[in-house]
């Protein structure tokens, strides 16, 4: 007669292996977790870095802006706005450069090129022939503070004087001084009052004490 070998109980199979099911559990959660990470990685948002272009121009946000009126023999007269600092090279520059009327030799004797500007400067290059004069300046000029403003006969030249130079003329503020800057150029005193500069009283106080040359 065969015998047959009574199967064991689950339980007792369990008992037997609990360690190596363990193990195995262990390594399956280790295993989940490890491909788990990388997909938590997506929802992380990306880091951002700032461009060195986007840099510089964060940069030149912030400089200041001043306005400058250049007029007279320029390609472009205009009122412009420049960064603060500018030199009186750069206005000209931003507005054409100097045009071929522009009277160059005046330029080079009386207009300083590297001079600083502020705002609300007036910079007026003359015309070949609108101002005649024989000394140089060796100053800074701007077209309007000139060291030839006064002229041999003592007079002041409405064309080239500066607006402290005009404010020592009788009834001439320094609000009236810019409206004569403002007004140039000048081909005769009586400009003064034809371009409705000043008013009656004041030309009459000032004719004689005035020149365009």
């Amino acid at each position: 007669m065969v015998s047959r070998e009574k199967p064991a109980s689950i339980w007792n199979f369990i008992e037997k292996y609990k360690a190596s099911i363990i193990l195995g559990l262990a390594g399956l959660i280790l295993v989940g977790l490890g491909l788990s990470i990388p997909k938590l990685n997506l929802f992380k948002p990306e880091p951002t870095f700032e461009t060195a272009s986007r840099s510089e121009a964060n940069k030149e946000s912030n400089v200041e802006k001043i306005f400058v009126d250049v007029s007279g023999a320029v390609k472009k007269p205009d009122l412009y706005e420049i960064e603060e600092g500018g030199r009186v090279a750069d206005a000209i520059a931003v507005a054409g450069g100097f045009s071929s009327r522009a009277d160059k030799n005046w330029v080079a004797k009386n207009l300083n090129l590297a001079q600083l500007i502020g705002d609300g400067t007036k910079i007026y290059i003359p015309s070949i022939g609108e101002i005649a004069s024989s000394s140089t300046s060796g100053g800074s000029s701007l077209g309007l503070a000139s060291s030839t403003s006064n002229t041999p006969s003592g007079k002041v030249n409405i064309n080239t004087a500066s607006a402290s130079e005009l404010d020592t003329l009788p009834r001439i503020g320094p609000v009236t001084a810019q409206k004569i800057i403002d007004g140039r150029p000048y081909s005769s005193v009586d400009d003064l009052l034809n371009k409705k500069v000043l008013g009656p009283k004041t030309f009459e106080g000032v004719k004689d004490l005035v020149s365009v040359n």
